[in-house]
């Protein structure tokens, strides 16, 4: 029973906040890079523990290296989307 509680509040009302936050990083533009560097560190935060976990256990399934792809391509894109937002920013602020 304890098992099921943590799993919920983990991976059902955790990810649903962070969703919720992200999500408000969409709708307000003062939240875009705030929400962006949430999703760069959640995402990263998620690859390294995979890798750590690949380093000690070997390599796992399918699945799972299917979920660290799209986990470091997450990571990739926030950066990528943080250095093209502070670029844009740099030069409205030229103006």
């Amino acid at each position: 029973m304890n098992a099921f509680n943590e799993i919920r509040a983990n991976y059902g009302g955790m990810h649903l906040g962070i969703s919720l936050l992200l999500a408000l990083g969409l709708l307000s533009k003062a939240w875009r890079k705030p929400s962006m560097w949430i999703n760069v560190v959640f995402t990263s935060g998620l690859v390294l523990g995979r890798l750590v976990s690949i380093s000690a256990d070997g390599w796992p399934n399918d699945l799972v290296r299917m979920l660290l792809g799209i986990e470091a391509a997450a990571a990739f894109t926030g950066l990528a989307l943080l250095c093209f937002l502070n670029k844009h920013d740099a030069r409205s602020s030229m103006r």
